[in-house]
């Protein structure tokens, strides 16, 4: 565009008449555009009719791919080591039940002028390696990593008396020294909620503690904190007195009563499929990226060629004209007509340029595209073995997963590269979903390098 802005319309002489009309500046770019869009769509139309025989035969293997890794899949789900005998074998694995209950306050600060505060209690774990706001303009606090889970709002009492107990469903490789237990008494209003005060109870001592409650000085609101709040906590391990202990751990906290709690299950983010995706996207984003600018340069080569031309056979016609011109002694007109064809043989030249330009950067767009397509392939499958076990990277193995882009840039390979990212993507997104189904059924694959030394045996380390 900057070199057909930089061309001027030239003036014609008076005596002869110039046989094309006048453009403005930078007309001819817009024919350009228009001439190389419609270009562009019958290449694009040929080229699908060429790709729907080869598409078929792509579809029919990737289909064959998928029903390999989802058969491997259905083989090896029974291999999966079950969370429910682990604590034998790994006795540092943390599967079970952590029953909490919020009890009662008392000495609660009065937060409203007029009456006594509105309290209410909230439980959530929280991880105190990292921080975050949770409100637009809120001070930072430590990262929630489990669902908030809260009690009944008694009004207008700086004593009260929940007694409702919630449940933190935990399959971890083992518990973080980071996590905690955050159960915060908040005063009701309207807006924003106000804290009356807070406990923080490190979960790896939750676990290991007798069942009972305990009264904790409530501490934070900036300082304004007052009274003491009563918790109740008992761990119910998985094995054959789980659904009892549970049970008998509810019963505890609501003086006799059986109740459905609210539940928030953890993993502490140690399920090997959680972290699956994000070490592959990049390079599949990448690739992508990569397509892109070499179809878009694939389509300013088009247009670079087709005014090329245009311009070349626009000099041959001012060279004819130019010699008529010439036969019957119309000097002023011949050196018109020279003019013109100098200028078409400088604008054939400078789309010559331009079509080379772009046809370098589509061999280095594609040879790159290439090459991250090849790592791609590699990355799959050393990711999944690092994560999940030599296992699950076995299913990384199958033809869906081997990408190849071709030697050369086509309208044809870079739709069959799109292609094949498309179904590593599919393929990727069952063998998730698989293996989160697996873990919410009670059969668990960890980060491996979250397993402890002397669990490793029992999840096949």
């Amino acid at each position: 565009l900057k070199i057909l802005c930089a061309s001027r319309a030239i003036r014609r002489p008076r005596l002869f008449a110039n046989p094309l009309p006048k453009m403005p500046a930078c007309a001819c770019a817009m024919f350009a555009l228009l001439f190389g869009s419609a270009l562009a769509g019958r290449v694009h139309d040929g080229v699908d009719q060429s790709l729907s025989s080869s598409e078929e035969v792509d579809a029919s293997t990737a289909n064959a791919g998928a029903h390999r890794v989802a058969t491997d899949q259905s083989d090896t789900a029974s291999t999966i080591p079950p969370v429910l005998y682990a604590g034998a074998a790994c006795p540092e694995m943390a599967t079970g039940t952590l029953v909490v209950g919020c009890v009662a306050a008392s000495g609660l600060r009065k937060a409203d002028w007029f009456s006594d505060s509105d309290p209410y209690c909230r439980v959530n774990v929280v991880d105190t390696r990292d921080l975050e706001s949770r409100h637009w303009f809120g001070k930072e606090k430590f990262q929630i990593v489990s669902e908030t889970m809260t009690s009944a709002t008694e009004k207008n009492n700086n004593n009260p008396e929940w007694k409702e107990a919630f449940k933190v469903d935990v399959m971890c490789p083992h518990v973080p020294e980071s996590y905690v237990l955050e159960v915060n008494v908040m005063h009701d209003k309207t807006g924003k909620d106000s804290s009356l005060g807070e406990v923080m109870l490190p979960m790896r001592k939750l676990l290991a503690s007798s069942p009972g409650t305990q009264s904790f000085d409530l501490t934070g609101s900036k300082d304004k904190a007052t009274g003491s709040l009563s918790v109740y906590s008992q761990w119910c391990a998985s094995g054959p007195s789980y659904e009892d202990c549970v049970s008998s751990a509810l019963t505890a906290v609501h003086g006799g009563q059986t109740v459905t709690a609210a539940t928030s299950v953890r993993d502490c983010e140690q399920a090997c499929f959680s972290f699956l995706e994000a070490p592959l996207k990049p390079l599949t984003e990448a690739i992508r990226k990569k397509i892109f600018w070499a179809k878009t340069h694939s389509v300013i080569e088009g247009i670079a060629d087709a005014m090329e031309d245009y311009h070349e056979d626009q000099e041959d016609h001012y060279d004819d004209l130019g010699d008529a011109a010439e036969m019957y002694g119309l000097h002023g007109a011949e050196a018109h007509y020279d003019q013109l064809e100098d200028h078409h043989d400088n604008q054939a030249d400078a789309w010559d340029d331009v079509g080379d330009f772009a046809e370098d950067n589509i061999k280095a767009l594609w040879k790159k595209a290439a090459k991250l397509s090849k790592a791609l392939s590699q990355r799959m499958q050393y990711t999944a073995t690092e994560l999940c076990g030599p296992m699950v990277g076995q299913w990384f193995q199958g033809p869906a997963f081997q990408i190849s882009a071709g030697k050369k840039y086509s309208f044809g390979s870079a739709a069959s590269l799109d292609s094949q990212l498309d179904a590593v993507d599919r393929e990727v997104d069952k063998i998730v979903s698989f293996l989160r189904s697996e873990w919410e059924r009670g059969n668990t694959l960890p980060v491996r390098k979250e397993v402890p030394e002397t669990c490793s045996h029992y999840f096949g380390r």
